[in-house]
């Protein structure tokens, strides 16, 4: 018989496996990449922006998934300003086949789930 202490315990233990996007570095991507190419997700943003905050809650959503297929690079510009961003959040999807897709501002779910294929 399965005691209420345990059932608690599993509930805990499936709740609070939640997988997150695996933001790495320029350099860290550059070393690993060589040997497994993968799409690159490039990630401008601010921590006082509500389209970051929303960007990377949907990225988080779907890391399951997107850890595997891509490898997502974290700029944090919340204390500095880039002479080529002047919007946020500001993306840039790196394909292996040498396509580059820029996305600005707020995207709407359904369209970064057909972006990143989540289908």
């Amino acid at each position: 018989m399965i005691s209420r202490f345990s059932i608690i315990a599993l509930i805990f233990l499936s709740v609070s496996h939640v997988e997150e996007i695996n933001w790495q570095t320029e350099e860290q991507v550059d070393i690993i990449y060589e040997e497994n190419p993968k799409d690159i997700f490039l990630l401008y943003s601010a921590d006082w922006c509500a389209g970051c905050i929303s960007l990377k809650k949907f990225l988080n959503k779907h890391a399951d998934k997107l850890n595997d297929k891509m490898y997502f690079i974290y700029k944090d510009c919340t204390n500095q300003v880039l002479d080529n961003v002047d919007t946020y959040p500001r993306s840039y999807i790196y394909t292996t086949s040498g396509n580059t897709i820029m996305l600005e501002g707020k995207i709407k779910d359904k369209k970064l789930k057909s972006l990143l294929e989540l289908n």
